[in-house]
């Protein structure tokens, strides 16, 4: 059993690659640590907003399964993270 936040990622906003680190996802941290520093820490300003939905893509690939929600229903939750994030040019389009 894991607890996975769900949306923005404030311990990200404050600590950096580090909450990754400390929920085990070696991978994660790594890839945050690599391109925060050949972007000087600006990249920090996108992970915070997508790397909790990362990191939960992972635990359901790996097997792990919903069991409760604080903020929505159960089938909210599902729908929402199976859904593929959007490219960029997709991002362009909304603006």
């Amino acid at each position: 059993m894991r607890s996975a936040p769900i949306g923005f990622s404030w311990t990200t906003l404050f600590f950096g690659p580090f909450p990754m680190l400390f929920r085990g996802a070696w991978k994660w941290f790594v890839i945050q640590f690599l391109v925060n520093l050949c972007t000087f820490g600006f990249a920090g300003l996108v992970w915070m907003f997508i790397i909790n939905r990362l990191y939960l893509n992972d635990l359901v690939k790996d097997g792990f399964q919903f069991k409760s929600t604080d903020r929505s229903t159960y089938d909210a939750v599902v729908a929402y993270y199976r859904e593929p994030m959007p490219k960029l040019q997709d991002a362009r389009a909304l603006v």
